[in-house]
């Protein structure tokens, strides 16, 4: 049981006894769970080894590790077997299953998992903005890119403070080749979320292609702050040190960079964004070779591949094109 894990199991004893949505919110602001500015106004449920699952499930997914999430999908499905009117299970289980559909390796089944999760949840609260969300990530999925996106605008109209709803509009744009859009909607988000590290530190790559060398700056001193505070609380999050090396780098703090991206790899070696994440930052320094052995086997999404800047300065090498060429799109 991973570091996220065990803390949520602990909340949850505490809890077991009174199941509420102010319970709830207590617990999720304590784990600071990134990109997204839970909102609890809906009912969780009143099955207490149901949100149990959904707690430990919660967990598992914060990580962003394929392993755990594969682990937090089998713990969202156990909660809504016990309580099939539990929406937020509905919406985290579309959520992890379009994430490891997209960039896991998870394929096709788990589209369609996250398909019909987002369903459920939309169906049982149409008016709330985080089961829009879900169903905008499930077509992002199965690259219905325009409806994925009709469906964001229509969680933000429900809620405009939604930060993670202007992050999946980010990575849409992105996973399009749409860099100035994308970037549009990272720097919402980050604004939106003063937790999101991940939204800045996407955003330097894009800044660098556009040669907007002080955005570049601000963002990486942006997200390497916000890592730092992230790590105070869980120094063990392979995603916050993968994407605070890049900005390391930026920053010139090349030493502290390559620990913190030698660390991610620690704890964390066979994990696919890990494996992506790095191949990124070694590339970004100048070593073609081993950005290209941790590309290999990385993330399953050729249309990200193709897309990122980062990237670029292995385009042309017969080894990238092997990776793509392995990939559908």
């Amino acid at each position: 049981m991973n570091v996220y894990a065990r803390s949520w199991y602990h909340s949850c004893s505490l809890s077991r006894e009174v199941v509420t949505s102010t319970i709830s919110k207590r617990i999720l602001n304590a784990l600071k769970l990134k990109l997204g500015a839970q909102r609890f106004d809906y009912p969780t449920t009143s099955d207490s080894q149901a949100y149990e699952y959904f707690l430990h499930g919660t967990g598992y997914a914060s990580s962003r590790g394929s392993k755990d999430q594969d682990l937090a999908i089998k713990l969202f499905q156990k909660a809504v077997t016990l309580d099939p009117e539990f929406v937020r299970a509905w919406i985290k289980l579309a959520e992890a299953s379009a994430s490891y559909s997209i960039y896991g390796k998870g394929g096709k089944a788990f589209q369609i998992i996250a398909a019909e999760a987002a369903a459920k949840a939309t169906e049982l609260a149409h008016d709330y903005a985080e089961s829009h969300m879900a169903n905008g990530y499930a077509l992002l999925a199965s690259q219905q890119y325009a409806t994925a996106e009709a469906e964001f605008f229509a969680a933000i109209e429900r809620d405009p403070k939604l930060s993670i709803a202007y992050h999946y509009l980010a990575r849409s744009a992105y996973h399009q080749g749409q860099l100035d859009k994308a970037l549009k909607y990272f720097n919402q988000s980050t604004d939106l979320n003063s937790d999101d590290y991940e939204s800045p530190l996407l955003s330097t790559s894009i800044y660098e292609k556009f040669d907007d060398h002080d955005n570049v700056l601000r963002m990486a001193e942006i997200g390497v702050e916000r890592v730092k505070r992230h790590l105070e609380d869980y120094p063990n999050n392979h995603r916050a040190y993968y994407l605070g090396a890049g900005g390391l780098t930026i920053l010139g703090e090349n030493e502290l960079a390559k620990r913190w991206a030698e660390r991610a790899h620690q704890i964390a070696p066979d994990d696919v964004a890990t494996r992506y994440n790095l191949a990124c930052f070694y590339a970004n320094i100048g070593d073609s070779e081993k950005a290209l052995d941790f590309l290999e086997n990385s993330i399953s999404s050729r249309s990200w591949i193709e897309n990122d800047p980062d990237l670029e300065s292995l385009h042309g090498h017969p080894r990238f094109q092997a990776v793509l060429d392995a990939l559908s799109t």
